[in-house]
């Protein structure tokens, strides 16, 4: 997962969800998203009933869920690993997030 304090949603890849997930169905959204180095595209929405981060439980966040092929070339061709999905602001936010860069540390409250 990919920590984007400038993504105003959290994402998941649509490949990712699939595999991961593959009784769950996203669904069409009116939403219009942007950024990620595409142009405005249109999304689905999943909700996933538990997440859980390291020893962190999330019940009940809703996921917009888009094809991150596109960023996982660019990554791959720079050797970087994969992104299955990236937490945004929203999920932060509604977690109290405290990033303490010098320790390489996401606590969540």
């Amino acid at each position: 997962m990919l920590v984007d304090t400038g993504a105003s949603k959290t994402v998941m890849d649509k490949n990712f969800l699939k595999k991961k997930f593959p009784k769950l169905i996203a669904e069409k959204s009116e939403h219009i998203s942007s950024g990620l180095g595409t142009n405005t595209m249109r999304i689905e929405m999943v909700k996933i009933k538990t997440l859980k981060l390291g020893e962190k439980k999330i019940p009940d966040h809703e996921f917009a869920v888009i094809d991150l092929h596109h960023v996982n070339s660019m990554y791959e061709a720079h050797g970087f690993p994969q992104i299955e999905a990236i937490l945004g602001s929203d999920l932060l936010l509604e977690n109290k997030a405290v990033i303490d860069y010098g320790k390489k540390l996401l606590t969540l409250a």
